[in-house]
């Protein structure tokens, strides 16, 4: 699908860029139909300023229109003048800005855009996975274009061989990404420490560049994710791992991210773990593939930055390619969010969802609102422009003839999906710099509006509401009344411009508290929203039990629950329950390293899980996952100090039995309720 009318690349068919550190160009790297080949374009480093009396330093200004603070474009004819330039400017009293990265810049200011012209299907990908100890890699899979390759060493002579022989494969395969998964955390330092062994170059690169690896993270609701960023010429580096840990941190669906259970959840068949690793890939990272032909950022960036930045980007953009001054970030402001509450607890049979489609984007665009600052109108046009590309490629989805056109199609949807959504959350977006808070204030009234609307009709109808969330309901319809002529109402409650579908009926659903709650739906399965039903933080035989008694709730068996609950009492008592099924989960955020130095100054407090990977027989670095349970007999231990590692367990039944009891007893309390039948629904 052509994205003419949104952005137009000056260039298709560009699979890499990168800026010499010292060069004033941008190096863009093609893989089309003809092959390879290679393109350099000027470009100048550039910031913008209030004045151009903010440096002394040697540029070229250009004088922006419009009378928005940001007004002089300055550029830069070497690296040293801009570095010159950026010291200055850090002691200026007035407003400039600049981007850090050169190839953002250099894809802003020449209008060129990642993969243009292109399906994901075209881009040539090459995937990886090692087994690996400090001292030998013992094995190396590669997966790429349909065929699988391993190469084994059992000596340090037959791991020089192992080595040459995958670069070599990697040199005549060419691919545009290299993937796998822990990329950078574990596959790419595994492979430096190996080639460090034998003194040769990790040249994964074009025309045999060398992979520089640094440091950076990824942000998650927990918090700042640590991971290894790597780069070569011409290359793409993606991480499966990350992929997988954003997907979850908007679905929390996942047990962990560890390959089996990715395998499980996303029913990957390959034979070899780079063909899983390419399968998976296949699945999470083509919507990122389909914003890099919109926004102005490297494609293995777009997974690291968050979307309010991009779109920011993106609005700037526009305004440098249309020589209009720029404005200032709002201060942010707080205001009231969505309409969310469960009017009822309990389990409910026959229930219906009623969803806004995207709510908030069409509000925006009844409208054709735009930010207060936005001159140029950039921002109503470009979400009409990616709404209707949006609809465009579900239709073209939709009348598919073949799996393939359905899953780019798809793929395109999803990824304008993403960014039109983004728009709304935009404008409370402090570092932006077309941000509204009065305009998202406004927003979300119009949204509580309508879903108030919804409601009064749905009361008024004698419907049984039980849980609405900003853009929709679920309810029971009300008796004697036929859908058609009750949908027609609903629909005509809602003003010009929104639009309600009634997306899925459910048999059951299981109110907890608001925004927790369990659907059992038509094909049988049960589906699981919120913290309290499948939080993390609980131990495996905790989320095994709240399945258990979800499921009796929903397929009316609760008195099943009491026999379960017996039986745990037991198993724990006896220590019969494995000790995987106590093993609490927690992710590193941080390396060990970085935890002890805030120890020994002060500013840290202890944490059970860095005490342990401090201790660990292995090095544990950041974003390494540590599974550990409690051991002593206080039902209310001080976990630091009083856990083990499970996989430094020497099976050894010293669990805490009375701490583990307690849980499992706390947690059956909560539900008694429901299952006693004391709690309402119908």
């Amino acid at each position: 699908m052509e994205l003419s009318g949104l952005v137009d690349s000056c260039r298709l068919y560009v699979v890499a860029a990168e800026v010499p550190e010292h060069e004033n160009l941008l190096r863009l790297y093609f893989h089309d139909r003809e092959g390879f080949r290679m393109e350099e374009l000027p470009f100048r480093r550039f910031a913008v300023l209030s004045s151009p009396e903010q440096i002394s330093t040697r540029a070229g200004f250009t004088a922006l229109a419009g009378d928005l603070p940001l007004k002089v474009l300055a550029e830069f004819d070497s690296a040293a003048d801009y570095a010159a330039a950026l010291a200055e400017l850090r002691g200026s009293k007035r407003p400039w800005l600049f981007f850090r990265d050169p190839v953002r810049q250099a894809l802003m200011r020449c209008r060129v855009r990642l993969f243009s012209g292109m399906a994901f299907g075209e881009i040539r990908r090459l995937s990886l996975a090692v087994t690996a100890t400090d001292e030998l890699v013992s094995a190396l899979e590669v997966y790429v274009d349909g065929r699988a390759a391993r190469f084994t060493a059992a000596t340090p002579d037959e791991e020089r061989l192992l080595l040459e022989a995958f670069l070599r494969s990697v040199s005549e395969a060419d691919p545009d990404i290299v993937e796998g998964h822990e990329l950078g955390n574990r596959i790419i330092p595994a492979l430096e420490k190996a080639c460090r062994r034998h003194k040769l170059p990790l040249a994964l690169g074009r025309g045999g560049s060398v992979v520089v690896r640094s440091s950076g993270s990824f942000t998650l609701p927990e918090g700042q994710m640590r991971c290894g960023i790597c780069r070569a010429a011409g290359r793409q580096f993606i991480d499966s791992w990350i992929l997988a840990r954003l997907y979850d941190a908007r679905t929390r669906v996942l047990e962990s991210c560890d390959p089996p259970d990715l395998a499980e959840h996303f029913g990957l068949r390959g034979s070899s773990e780079a063909e899983r690793t390419h399968e998976l890939t296949g699945i999470l990272a083509p919507a990122y593939f389909y914003q890099a032909q919109v926004l102005p950022l490297d494609f293995q960036e777009l997974p690291l930055r968050g979307n309010g930045g991009n779109l920011d980007a993106l609005f700037i953009s526009e305004y440098l390619n249309a020589g209009h001054s720029l404005p200032l970030p709002e201060p942010p402001e707080e205001f009231q969010g969505a309409l969310t509450r469960a009017e009822r607890q309990g389990v409910f049979r026959q229930v219906r969802h009623a969803d806004v489609r995207s709510l908030y984007p069409s509000i925006l665009l009844a409208g054709m609102a735009a930010p207060a600052r936005d001159e140029l109108r950039v921002f109503p046009r470009l979400l009409r422009e990616l709404r209707r590309f949006r609809l465009a490629a579900k239709d073209a989805e939709k009348n598919a003839d073949t799996p393939e056109l359905k899953r780019e199609s798809g793929a395109l949807q999803s990824a304008f999906k993403i960014l039109i959504n983004s728009f709304y959350g935009y404008l409370g977006f402090p570092q932006g710099s077309f941000n509204d808070c009065a305009l998202a204030a406004e927003v979300t009234r119009r949204g509580r509006e309508i879903l108030g609307a919804m409601l009064d009709y749905l009361n008024a109808s004698k419907a049984v509401v039980i849980e609405a969330d900003t853009d929709g309901v679920y309810f029971q319809m009300p008796e004697g009344v036929e859908s058609a002529a009750f949908d027609a109402g609903l629909r005509g409650v809602l003003p010009p411009g929104i639009e309600v579908e009634f997306d899925a009926e459910y048999p059951a659903m299981f109110s907890y508290k608001s925004k927790n709650y369990a659907l059992l739906r038509s094909d049988g399965g049960i589906s699981l929203t919120g913290a309290a039903l499948k939080s993390r933080a609980l131990e495996p035989f905790q989320r095994e039990f709240i399945n258990f008694i979800v499921s009796a709730l929903l397929r009316g068996r609760p008195e099943t629950a009491a026999a379960e609950y017996e039986r745990l009492k037991r198993e724990i008592a006896e220590h019969r329950l494995p000790l995987e099924k106590f093993a609490k989960t927690e992710v590193l955020n941080d390396s060990p390293a970085a935890y002890r130095k805030k120890l020994e100054s002060g500013s840290g407090r202890h944490s059970a899980a860095y005490d342990l990977a401090l201790a660990a027989r292995r090095v544990y670095n950041a974003g390494d996952r540590v599974r550990f349970y409690v051991t002593g007999t206080q039902k209310k231990p001080k976990l630091s100090g009083n856990t083990v590692l499970l996989e430094e367990s020497d099976g050894t039944r010293n669990e805490n039995v009375a701490f583990y009891l307690d849980k499992l007893e706390a947690l059956y309390n909560n539900y008694r309720p429901f299952l006693d039948g004391a709690a309402e629904g119908k």
